[in-house]
């Protein structure tokens, strides 16, 4: 009874919880000592640590009996469009919206593939931060039905020791923390299990010594190891979790909008109805299949040098970069991975990582890189913000964008060049070499505008010069993941976008809003221009805006609170009268 039914129950005990029902088994069962009680508990403890796991499931070896879903793995694993496609999929299972959402759930998971680095484990970790019924687990979950069983440990809780007992181990798996109250610190401090998945997340291996008896009886130091990499998903309701372990995070956020509520409504009665269809059971085994197929391999980056360069040049970075970079080679490093039966290899076996890897992790990675750089210079003027949001704008389309003159726009960025903040470059986002270079790229449309000391991903075209890569290039459009249809704020994927027409720009709140000189405080808010065509109202600001968040927050939500009719008298934008944009009331939200 002691050796199969109590040591199993002391595994996860620690040394002083096991000591005192040692002494409560002697007590009760009249053994000669202490000792012979432990030695009957260290055997078990041993036996079962160094057991072989028995395996989760079978679905696998049942999988591989059909030769259909065997064939479709293997079309899988050939499409160059396999993300993609894996998103949409996801989609039919029942998940609206949420694209970029979902493309990093399964990206996150994948990179728990990547073998050991120098310098720890290259897994990438998640978490995503929203408030209760959000829809933080939905997407997740919908994800997991496309990944066989043992690729990944599914907890909602856990003791300070229970990682170091799982069965089967959790090298190559991804650890799923639902609702990761454990990892809070205002609940935890550093605890025993945020530190053990912090170790097991940065370094990608956790070591554990504890004291035992050897044959004889003497008590020695009894190492338990668990070996990763291992990647790391996982929700939580609180914006922050324990400090160090939030620094290796990437963190997303659900859709809240009206509108993502709206659609989820409908698709939740059409799934009642029966009206949806249903995904059939073999592209799902068959997606199971093909992840099983992909093996942990080195990856090389041919042009990692090239992106160091293009976000060094802009200037002084802060310390938090170190690891913003780190993961966004190990973004590219896991696209390649499960693109591997695609990619080539070098003489000893690397995988070597194609552009196209890129344009996807930037799409990916962008955005969370930008935030990593959060401690460098902001700027609370809005149209420096959508230069920065840009990375570069021509002239021409900062002035449609902001629906004022492109003289005023000029006359705006003049000194702001001289004095630094600003600076001129070419389509790659390079600096002119002289004055006369920069003339004639004003003359034939190609000088941008960019902040002057700025840190940012190159785009796939500033990184290779191939106008494939370029807006409506065919490389660009073929790999567009289409995150532009989420209601969440995604990433810029080309510096070159389309920018609203100037008919749209003063007819639109969010636009306008933007052109707001947000410096100011105290006064009337007031358009860049004199020139506005809505009703000839003011409205003091009583309430100061002094902090960067206050500025996105404001030009983030206006466009969902408010908006204005679309259909505007171009025959008004004559008229010289200053007005308001923002009607009555906005400035008590």
């Amino acid at each position: 009874i002691i050796r199969d039914e109590i040591s199993p129950l002391l595994l996860s005990c620690n040394t002083g919880v096991k000591d005192h029902y040692i002494k409560t088994i002697k007590k009760k069962t009249g053994a000669a000592s202490i000792k012979s009680v432990s030695l009957i508990i260290d055997e078990a403890i041993n036996i079962i640590n160094t057991e072989e796991p028995k395996p989760e499931t079978n679905e696998l070896d049942e999988i591989r009996k059909d030769p259909e879903v065997q064939k479709m793995a293997e079309q899988i694993a050939q499409d160059p469009m396999l993300l993609k496609n894996k998103i949409d999929l996801v989609a039919l299972l029942g998940v609206i919206g949420e694209r970029k959402n979902i493309a990093l759930y399964m990206v996150i998971i994948d990179s728990c593939l990547l073998p050991m680095g120098l310098t720890g484990s290259e897994a990438l970790a998640i978490k995503n931060s929203g408030p209760y019924g959000a829809g933080k687990s939905h997407p997740m979950f919908a994800c997991l039905k496309l990944y066989p069983k043992t690729a990944y440990h599914l907890i909602t809780s856990g003791s300070a020791k229970s990682l170091y007992h799982v069965q089967g181990g959790l090298k190559h798996k991804a650890l799923i923390l639902t609702e990761a109250l454990a990892l809070q610190g205002e609940y935890s401090g550093d605890n025993e299990l945020a530190y053990s998945i912090r170790s097991l997340v940065s370094e990608g291996s956790l070591a554990y010594q504890y004291t035992g008896y050897d044959e004889d009886g003497k008590k020695v130091t009894i190492i338990k190891k668990m070996d990763g990499p291992t990647s790391l998903v996982t929700t939580t309701i609180k914006g922050r979790l324990e400090a160090q372990l939030e620094d290796r995070l990437i963190t997303i956020h659900p859709n809240t909008s009206s509108k993502q509520t709206q659609d989820i409504l409908n698709k939740t009665a059409e799934i009642a109805s029966g009206n949806v269809g249903q995904v059939d059971e073999k592209t799902i085994n068959a997606w199971k299949l093909f992840y099983d197929s992909l093996e942990s391999a080195e990856v090389i980056i041919p042009f990692a040098g090239d992106i160091a360069e293009y976000v060094t040049k802009g200037g002084d970075l802060p310390i938090s970069a170190r690891r913003g970079f780190k993961r966004v080679l190990s973004m590219v490093k896991t696209i390649t991975t499960i693109h591997q039966k695609q990619r080539h290899r070098d003489e000893i076996g690397r995988v070597i990582a194609d552009i196209q890897d890129y344009a996807i992790a930037f799409q990916l990675i962008n955005e969370s890189f930008m935030e990593s750089l959060g401690e460098g210079k902001k700027y609370t003027d809005a149209r420096i913000k959508i230069i920065e949001k840009n990375g570069m704008i021509s002239s021409k389309d900062l002035s449609k964008v902001t629906g004022v003159s492109g003289s005023a726009i000029s006359q705006w960025m003049k000194p702001l060049v001289d004095e630094g903040v600003l600076a001129w470059c070419d389509e790659k986002g390079d600096e002119f070499e002289d004055t006369a270079s920069l003339e004639k790229a004003k003359r034939s449309g190609n000088a941008f505008i960019r902040l002057a000391n700025f840190n940012c991903l190159p785009t796939p075209y500033q990184l290779t010069g191939d106008k494939r890569w370029d807006k409506d290039g065919d490389l660009y459009k073929q790999y567009d993941l289409e995150f532009d249809g989420d209601n969440i704020e995604s990433s810029v994927f080309n510096e070159r976008d389309p920018l609203p027409q100037e008919s749209k720009a003063s007819s639109s709140l969010f636009d306008l809003a933007k052109c707001q000189d947000f410096s100011k405080t105290n006064e009337g808010v007031k358009v860049l221009s004199e020139k506005c065509e809505f009703e000839n109202e003011k409205i003091d600001t009583k309430d100061e805006i002094n902090s960067n968040e206050d500025v996105d927050d404001l030009v983030d939500e206006l466009q969902e609170i408010l908006s204005f009719d679309k259909n505007v008298d171009k025959s008004q934008k004559n008229n010289d009268q200053k007005c308001s944009v923002l009607p009555p009331g906005i400035l008590t939200i």
